[in-house]
């Protein structure tokens, strides 16, 4: 079988499974082989063990593995993360929530549910003063892994929320778990199989983390500090009425869907 055969073959058995995007081969191809979609026009065909890890990549998308974690990496704001089982993959809402941060901001930043440490890392490229927390050690290896393979310098601090935070911050982001926890046994497939439920399970009504940061974030902020809040659907009236009590000026911004997606809030 040649390898354009090859490909459409690989199209079929993806479109079958209701993923009919034609693109997704030539993205795992290029990424899994080095083997561009140009390069397929002067291409023969493709090795056994070739043709076998591209089977194996595509069985697993079929099975609801995201692009990113099949191929180990995403890139975000301009800084490559390894995939780990137990961070959350970054989504491109996160990536407009970073965006605006640097675009209003300076300063020293606190990345709070650090995670991967893709949000304090894309910070800290953008010349940002960053320390990421987070309460996993599993997190905690992995910021610090995917600091070195960008070449950043950050600070990293183990902690359950605030418990180990002893400096003040301009700019406090934090993308916490805020899916209901009841909402947690019914997610899809897919998001299951990506994400650990320890990134998304925000308590019984998902505002666990928000509660805390409405209630200590200002301790942790220098004078006209500003905070920013990833938050899930329909969360947006509960957690403004949680940052009033501190917070002014609190402002809810809508995600390139038109969902209202960010909320921020200065002391």
């Amino acid at each position: 079988m040649d390898a354009k055969q090859f490909v459409k073959q690989m199209q079929a058995q993806l479109k079958s499974a209701g993923i009919d995007n034609s693109n997704e081969i030539y993205f795992l191809l290029d990424e899994i082989l080095g083997v561009s979609r140009a390069d397929l026009v002067t291409l023969g065909s493709f090795s056994c063990a070739q043709q076998k890890t591209i089977k194996k990549a595509v069985n697993k998308r079929i099975h609801g593995m995201s692009l990113q974690r099949i191929i180990g990496k995403s890139t975000f704001c301009g800084v490559t993360i390894k995939e780990s089982k137990f961070t959350l993959t970054p989504r491109p809402e996160t990536e407009n929530m970073t965006s605006l941060v640097i675009k209003e901001n300076k300063g020293k930043v606190l990345d709070l549910c650090a995670g991967s440490g893709a949000i304090g890392l894309a910070l800290a490229k953008a010349g940002f003063d960053v320390t990421l927390a987070d309460v996993s050690g599993k997190a905690i290896k992995s910021i610090k892994s995917n600091a070195k393979l960008n070449n950043l310098q950050v600070n990293v601090v183990k902690s359950n929320m605030f418990s180990k935070i002893t400096n003040k911050f301009d700019i406090i982001v934090s993308n916490p778990p805020y899916i209901p926890s009841s909402e947690c046994k019914t997610l899809s497939e897919d998001v299951l199989l990506n994400d650990p439920i320890i990134a998304l399970d925000g308590g019984v009504d998902g505002l666990d983390f928000y509660r805390i940061i409405a209630d200590k974030a200002h301790e942790y902020l220098n004078n006209f500090g500003v905070i920013y809040l990833e938050i899930g659907l329909h969360q947006e009236e509960s957690i403004q009425k949680l940052l009033e009590k501190h917070f002014k000026n609190i402002t809810i911004i809508k995600d390139l869907n038109g969902i209202n997606r960010i909320i921020r809030a200065e002391i």
